[in-house]
């Protein structure tokens, strides 16, 4: 699988591709993503319970872009606040969250970096199938005491998420997300 993913992702890799470092707490993930092409650079750390290590501080100096996809109810301000503060430049985050929680506590941190954070459009993107009908439960329930309507997505069997952007006060005051 993963000489064929190379292959894929090699075939189909853009020539002006940007440099893209990863972030994630799970090591097979971060070496499979690596291996088949996709970061140029990973780590395996979980910022809520350690401190970045000095070569992930090095690796984001030059960060344009942080992306999350979803899994933002597992991250708090402590993940950010390393990152943030060793990139060199403005920076913007896009993140994918789950609508089963809040993301304004990590709006709120963004915010103490001169971030705005606005919430792109009413439109959700599926992001996976529940597990279980338990947890198909967790996130119907979690969506309502959200103030959301789960009709049309959760309730239809799958995790559904919010696209939220935060840029520079400047950026997000001349032109929408």
């Amino acid at each position: 699988m993963t000489e064929w993913d190379r292959a894929f992702y090699a075939a189909h890799r853009r020539s002006d591709a940007v440099r893209v470092v990863g972030l994630d707490a799970a090591p097979r993930a971060v070496s499979y993503a690596r291996a088949v092409g996709l970061l140029d650079d990973g780590f395996a750390e979980n910022l809520e319970t350690a401190p970045a290590g000095p070569a992930l501080c090095q690796a984001v100096r030059h960060t344009c872009l942080i992306t999350i996809t979803g899994g933002a109810s597992f991250l708090s301000p402590r993940t950010f606040r390393p990152l943030l503060e060793n990139v060199h430049g403005p920076v913007r985050v896009a993140a994918f969250v789950l609508r089963t929680g809040s993301y304004q506590p990590i709006a709120d941190c963004l915010k103490t970096y001169g971030l705005t954070t606005e919430k792109v459009s009413e439109r959700t993107f599926p992001q996976r199938r529940f597990t279980s009908p338990q947890e198909q439960q967790y996130a119907v329930t979690a969506v309502i005491a959200a103030g959301e309507d789960p009709r049309g997505k959760e309730i239809d069997g799958y995790f559904h998420t919010t696209l939220y952007v935060s840029r520079p006060a400047t950026d997000a005051a001349q032109s929408p997300p």
